[in-house]
This record gives structure tokens, C-alpha cells and sequence, in this order.
């Protein structure tokens, strides 16, 4: 699917399937954006979003992409390389949004804007499989462009984290802003998919994570094993375990490649209740 709007021009284009029950959405074509306007993609759903085709802008206008899912029953079962997970996009499914906005929440939240307020699905998990990348020029380079927003949770023994990259590089041009929660029964809340150091996330302004609950794998609730970097900005860690037991369960806590590299001092906060 192609789209060609022109300079000053924005279209839309919104799959809204939430009447029913657990209405799956599966993206297996390519999306294109070739014209110098902007193309706005709203995926509205009560069930899956998978995204298996990718969404791609290849001249000068943007796409800003916003996936929400209502999926309140998913129990993960008949699952193979995590593609039940709430939100999920195929090894085929990157995302060059040109310096538009990408906003995912699996939550049952609320969007405004590009700012999630998380809602009460307690297993609305997310799985990247191919990268996302924000920024104006859409290389390899970091540099000025379009927020990331993310909004997910975990509630079952199954593990799968509340959002987990597997070699899914994340290129950003403006904030990063993860928020996670996590149920008594979840085994991870932010991990890359076998500790791998194959998903940096880069911001070129702040990077900022959370997370509330408890992780049963006994790795920290934001586990660190990919570079994570702001290239102006902050890098804040924001973690409140509710377990009993911070040697159990710490905050955060990663591998010798979990790399924080910032412009401005940060901010790590652990908190127990």
C-alpha cells in the first residue's frame, strides 16, 4: 500500500476493528509513505497487532504510527518466537517513520499525543523483532526526528518481558518514554529477548524508563544487556519493585553490556514497597 500526499497535506489511514471480541489486526504488506506529506496510521484493535510487513517512509514526509490494543484475555498460548504477544512485529517488519512519531500501548490506555497513561490490562506484553527508527534522515545515524511512546504489561509465568527487543535496534530522534507493569506471576518487565546485546536503543533526546511490579526470573525488573544511549539528553531509570526481596528482585540490574551513555547526567531510582 502506497501513499503519495503532498507538501503541507496530511492523510490518514485507521483499521478500527474493536467491536467484537479479540479482532486481530496482521499487517503483511509493505506501507509506504512516498510523497512529501505526512501519512498518519492509527491500528486500533481488541485483539493482536501483528505487523509483518514493513512501514516505511522513502522520500521527505513523515509517518506517524499509532498501534492500541484493548486485548484484555491474551494468555500467550500457541506461541512460537513470541508471536502472540499483544503488539508484535516480524523480522519483516521494520519501521522508518522519517521523523514521525511511533506509539504503542497494549495496556487498554489512553493516548494523547505521543503520551501513554497506562490502562488496566495486566498481560498486554509487546515483541519487537525489527527495528523502529525515528529520526529525520531515516540512516543509520541518530539525529533529530520523532518521539518513541510504549505501554505494556505482564501477568503470566510465560517468559515473555512487558516489552522485550530481540535484535530489534531502536534509532530514535526525539524521547523514548517506556512505561511497564508487571503482575505477581510475570517472569521479566524490560529485556531483550536472551540477553543479547543486539538492541541498542539510542534517543537523541531523553530515554526514560519504568517500571512497577515484580519479575519472577529474578533479574531486575529493568534488565540491562544492549547499549542504552541519549545523545543529548538524559538516560532515567525509573523502577519500584513490589516483591519482598530486592536480591530476588532488584529494580535494575544487567550484564556487563547494558551500557548507560548520556549528554546530561541521569537519573536511577530503585524503590521497594
Amino acid at each position: 500500500m502506497s501513499f503519495t500526499p503532498s507538501s503541507g497535506v496530511s492523510v490518514s489511514l485507521t483499521y478500527d476493528n474493536r467491536t467484537g471480541t479479540a479482532q486481530a489486526i496482521t499487517l503483511t504488506g509493505t506501507t509506504t509513505n512516498t510523497g512529501a506529506g505526512d501519512l498518519n496510521l492509527n491500528y486500533l484493535s481488541n485483539g493482536q497487532i501483528k505487523i509483518n510487513g514493513a512501514i516505511n517512509s522513502t522520500s521527505t514526509g513523515k509517518i506517524n504510527v499509532v498501534a492500541k490494543t484493548d486485548y484484555a484475555t491474551n494468555t500467550l498460548t500457541a506461541c512460537t518466537s513470541w508471536a502472540c504477544a499483544s503488539i508484535y512485529n516480524g523480522a519483516s517488519g521494520s519501521i522508518t517513520t522519517k521523523g514521525g512519531y511511533v506509539v504503542m500501548d497494549a495496556t487498554g490506555g489512553t493516548i494523547t499525543g505521543t503520551t501513554i497513561t497506562l490502562g488496566s490490562i495486566q498481560n498486554g506484553p509487546i515483541y519487537l523483532n525489527a527495528g523502529i527508527n525515528t529520526t529525520t534522515a531515516g540512516g543509520s545515524s541518530n539525529g533529530v526526528g520523532g518521539h518513541l511512546s510504549l505501554g505494556g504489561s505482564a501477568n503470566l509465568a510465560s517468559d515473555i518481558g512487558s516489552f522485550e527487543p530481540n535484535a530489534a535496534i531502536l534509532n530514535i530522534g526525539g524521547d523514548v518514554n517506556i512505561q511497564l507493569k508487571n503482575g505477581s506471576s510475570s517472569s521479566y518487565g524490560f529485556v531483550v529477548a536472551s540477553y543479547l546485546t543486539t538492541s541498542p536503543i539510542t534517543a537523541y533526546g531523553n530515554l526514560n524508563i519504568t517500571g512497577t511490579g515484580i519479575s519472577t526470573s529474578g533479574n531486575g525488573l529493568i534488565y540491562l544487556s544492549s547499549a542504552l544511549t541519549s545523545t543529548t539528553g538524559n538516560i532515567n531509570l525509573t523502577s519500584t519493585s513490589t516483591n519482598t526481596s530486592s536480591i530476588t528482585n532488584p529494580g535494575v540490574s544487567g550484564s556487563s553490556n547494558g551500557t548507560l551513555t548520556s549528554k546530561c547526567w541521569g537519573n536511577l531510582d530503585q524503590q521497594r514497597i
